[in-house]
């Protein structure tokens, strides 16, 4: 299966792209240009750069893909922040997934 991983920099989202790996998934990672990627490129992982609050960012994204594993996040104090990433981040990255006509989104 050929998924796509939003997150895979972060703590839970390293885990998910491990087990996908291991069980022999094509992974795609979407990635800000600003990330430590060093890691994801040593496993085979394709990189996609975008930033998932800014849905302009998301427009060059081709699958096909079968599945979004929607894993990105902001856990800080910064209430804005907070809300363009968990929230309009959550919104584009639905967009996404329907636009490209992704069957699973988790």
């Amino acid at each position: 299966m050929k998924v796509l991983v939003t997150g895979a920099t972060g703590f839970i989202g390293r885990y998910v792209v491990n087990a996908l790996l291991e069980e022999g998934h094509a992974v795609s990672a979407l990635v800000r240009k600003t990330s430590k990627v060093d890691f994801l490129k040593a496993q085979g992982v394709q990189l996609v750069y975008g930033d998932i609050a800014d849905a302009g960012s998301l427009g060059a994204i081709r699958g096909p893909f079968d599945a979004v594993i929607h894993s990105a996040g902001y856990v800080g104090n910064d209430w804005e922040r907070l809300y363009q990433t968990n929230v309009l981040g959550t919104e584009n990255i639905c967009a996404l997934a329907l636009k490209l006509g992704v069957g699973r989104l988790v």
